[in-house]
């Protein structure tokens, strides 16, 4: 029978309750370390252009029409419209905060600009870009270790926005 030794005093134990009842204890332990890392879930982003795991990877972050949230284990996802991808300006930041309140460890993209990628940073979040095919693929290849983390921004500001920065208020292309 194990004996237990407590203030320098030795107490004998019943080995079959001990048992169960330290292996609970570790279970609860665990349980408790998960919820407190965010309930356990590996939760990557992922820009894309539709809301399922067969849509393209969109090469913009903050102008993406969706960011498909994916525990890359079992492939289950949550579709997230980006309400941040019509903004006049800051959209990367604010899609930015949009992944970061959904508790997001990891952000597979196309690209980043420098306001998004230090928001992204600063969040703890990590950040892959050069990401391209579907959002299926770019998992299996981040599973695979195909894609890297990166250490600064891959585009300038603006990049998403289509001909240049004025979204068509300026004088465009005219025809004398």
């Amino acid at each position: 029978m194990p004996k237990f030794l407590f203030g320098g005093l030795v107490f004998p134990i019943v080995y079959f309750l001990n048992k169960n009842y330290l292996n609970n204890l570790i279970i609860q332990i665990n349980k408790a370390e998960i919820d407190e890392l965010g309930g356990g879930l590996m939760k990557i982003c992922i820009t894309a252009a539709a809301n399922n795991l067969d849509a393209p990877v969109d090469p913009r972050f903050g102008r993406c029409p969706y960011f498909l949230i994916v525990d890359p284990d079992n492939m289950q996802f949550e579709a997230v419209p980006n309400a941040a991808s019509e903004a006049i300006g800051g959209a990367g930041v604010q899609a930015a905060k949009i992944i970061a309140d959904k508790g997001v460890k990891v952000l597979i993209t196309g690209n980043v600009g420098p306001n998004a990628f230090q928001a992204l940073s600063a969040a703890g979040i990590k950040i892959i870009t050069g990401a391209y095919g579907t959002v299926r693929e770019a998992i299996e290849k981040y599973k695979r270790g195909e894609l890297k983390e990166i250490g600064f921004p891959t585009v300038g500001g603006h990049f998403g926005m289509g001909m240049g920065a004025g979204r068509g208020r300026g004088w465009g292309r005219r025809q004398w």
